[in-house]
């Protein structure tokens, strides 16, 4: 097993794909919202709009704080009537009644049709700052790893992907979370999921004492808080002259274009913070910042 995610790991690092899909890491310090057990918060947002062939769709995404659990849907339109069903059937019918939802500001989630959910389940809702998105950061990370594992399976929006929503939401419940020491689905489900190759070599999936689990969550959330409050980890320096290397480039209109663009070599190193690039074929230089350029591992030529 151990040599199967080493292998999967290798792959990875190689996969073109997924070098170029991905966001630029960043230093930015966030809130650090605290919940004590299941259902007590879920954030909620929604990704879009992406174009999916000919159409424009939307995805409903909502988080629970405390487990990190992800429910997702696809929807045609942000109409209140869309979002007040998706909370209705993917939050309170499947987890029961919250204690609090939180949301940002938009027209989609602050109006009548969608905030009477309140008085009919008597729950609270809660907006964020319309200018610090780190108050719902937590559904805000679940949407760029949502949106980068689309850009995988779909290569870059070219192919349908709105049908492959399901199983990126699942791959992220599957994933580790620093968190909680453990992936979504172990620590809500005490087990691993059981997959076709555990029934086809009659194996059992492991199950974990909630006990263990919480223990876990309580050692490793304690370390998350203290990188969430501080900023992230300080970019390593690890890239020199004559590396090739892909560079950042935002495309804000294209959320499912790529991000991140091949072809350029290293030239010189520019302080502590910069280099300075050029692309393969050609003689322009371009000054890039640390946070926006990472080694091409790639084994496209």
């Amino acid at each position: 097993m151990e040599n199967m995610y080493k292998d999967i790991e290798k792959f990875h690092s190689r996969c073109g794909v997924c070098i170029r899909a991905g966001g630029q890491k960043t230093n930015t310090k966030n809130k650090v919202i605290m919940t004590e057990g299941p259902n007590q918060l879920w954030e909620v947002d929604l990704l879009g709009k992406i174009f999916d062939q000919e159409n424009s769709k939307y995805i409903f995404v909502a988080i629970d704080h405390y487990t990190k659990w992800a429910e997702t849907r696809v929807i045609e339109r942000k109409t209140a009537q869309e979002i007040k069903r998706a909370i209705e059937e993917l939050i309170i019918k499947k987890h029961g009644i919250p204690a609090r939802i939180l949301s940002d500001m938009g027209l989609e989630f602050n109006n009548r049709e969608v905030l009477s959910l309140q008085e009919k389940y008597c729950f609270k809702w809660e907006f964020g700052s319309p200018y610090h998105h780190q108050t719902t950061g937590a559904v805000e990370r679940v949407n760029q790893t949502l949106l980068n594992g689309l850009k995988k399976v779909s290569d870059f929006g070219r192919l349908e992907w709105s049908s492959k929503v399901p199983q990126v939401t699942l791959a992220y419940n599957l994933a580790f979370n620093r968190a909680l020491g453990t992936s979504p689905y172990i620590f809500k489900e005490g087990t691993q999921l059981e997959l076709e190759i555990d029934k086809s070599t009659n194996s059992r999936p492991k199950t974990y004492s909630r006990q263990v689990l919480m223990r876990l969550r309580e050692i490793n959330f304690k370390k998350y808080s203290k990188a969430i409050v501080k900023g992230k980890i300080e970019l390593k320096r690890n890239l020199k002259i004559g590396d090739k290397v892909l560079i950042f480039r935002d495309t804000f209109k294209d959320k499912m274009g790529e991000k991140w663009w091949p072809g350029y070599v290293i030239t010189d190193m520019i302080g502590e913070d910069a280099y300075m690039v050029k692309q393969e074929k050609g003689n322009s230089l371009i000054r890039v910042n640390k946070r926006h350029i990472k080694l091409d591992t790639s084994l496209s030529d």
